[in-house]
């Protein structure tokens, strides 16, 4: 059962590096999955908990197949997880879960959350997002955006990541009110080479930003 399962010793690996090979700098990754896990329309009841994932690296357009249905992810974005909705919202619950080593051509290096038509507010605790990138746009380790934002970030480690653009670190963007909670959370050795919000980027297109960020 979950509750006796002890996910600090008996790790449980998702990996998209099929020939387990990856350079420190994201060499050998020819073979690699672009999306480690793919999460189409996720609600609060969605829920990753207690993994460790690796060697994503979204790089080229892919279409996903899932239960038959087809459905479109870019491929680029999204390296670790791809989490996207058109026309519901994306709020999975991620606890316990461990990101390194993953890449995305364009956004989310770990992990994109994305919805077009509703909020996107995923819930994370103890969560370790390091050396992940976004090679040509936004938020190297974490990206986020919806029509609204009120994701809630607690005991996160958001280390040495990196994105082209906005938020090395973490970013949030929403069309409407963006006001993300952000608890107990380490950010440090993150980079932007556009200058944007190297650890953290939040931002909104026709509302207030007004994020909460506690110890």
């Amino acid at each position: 059962s979950m509750s006796s399962r002890n996910w600090t010793e008996n790790q449980t690996i998702l990996s998209g590096d099929f020939n387990e090979d990856d350079g420190d700098n994201f060499e050998n990754t020819e073979e690699n999955a672009h999306h480690v896990v793919v999460i189409f329309d996720a609600t609060p009841a969605t829920v990753l908990d207690g993994l460790f994932i690796t060697g994503g690296y979204a790089n080229d357009v892919a279409t996903t197949y899932v239960n038959g249905r087809t459905f479109y992810a870019t491929g680029t974005d999204g390296g670790g997880i791809y989490s996207f909705s058109l026309l519901k919202e994306s709020s999975p619950t991620i606890s316990n879960v461990s990101f390194y080593g993953n890449y995305a051509k364009l956004a989310g290096g770990a992990m994109f959350n994305y919805s077009e038509a509703d909020n996107a507010s995923p819930n994370m605790s103890n969560i370790s997002i390091i050396h992940n990138k976004a090679e040509d746009r936004h938020g190297g380790g974490f990206f986020n955006r919806g029509r609204t934002v009120k994701a809630e970030l607690t005991n996160v480690n958001v280390v040495g990541n990196e994105s082209a653009l906005s938020g090395g670190g973490l970013y949030f963007v929403a069309i409407e009110e963006c006001s993300p909670q952000i608890i107990n959370t380490v950010v440090n050795g993150n980079y932007s080479q556009g200058g944007n919000g190297g650890g953290i980027y939040i931002s909104t297109y026709d509302g207030d930003a007004k994020p909460t960020i506690l110890n």
